[in-house]
């Protein structure tokens, strides 16, 4: 089934290894500062074509008990968009 939409609200197929290390450097910051502030934080980068089962098999794997995700600064009718693909 084609993709419509503007390109800023379709995940892109291929993520290559720069995008990876990038969003990894990310969440490792992330995670030093929660660590600082007495968190016990994992984080791991995933990619994947079904997200909900991408995150729902991390989740069992790591025996998670809380899952935080970030919304990418959109907001409005953009946000709504993106929480709204399947």
């Amino acid at each position: 089934m084609p993709i419509y939409g503007s390109p800023e609200l379709v995940t892109p197929l291929i993520i290559d290894e720069k995008q990876k290390e990038a969003a990894h450097r990310y969440l490792a910051s992330l995670a030093e500062n929660l660590k600082q502030k007495g968190f016990r934080v994992t984080f791991t980068v995933k990619t994947g074509q079904q997200v909900p089962a991408e995150i729902i098999d991390v989740a069992k794997e790591m025996g998670a008990e809380l899952i935080v995700m970030s919304s990418h600064g959109r907001s409005g009718f953009t946000r709504w968009l993106v929480a709204a693909s399947p």
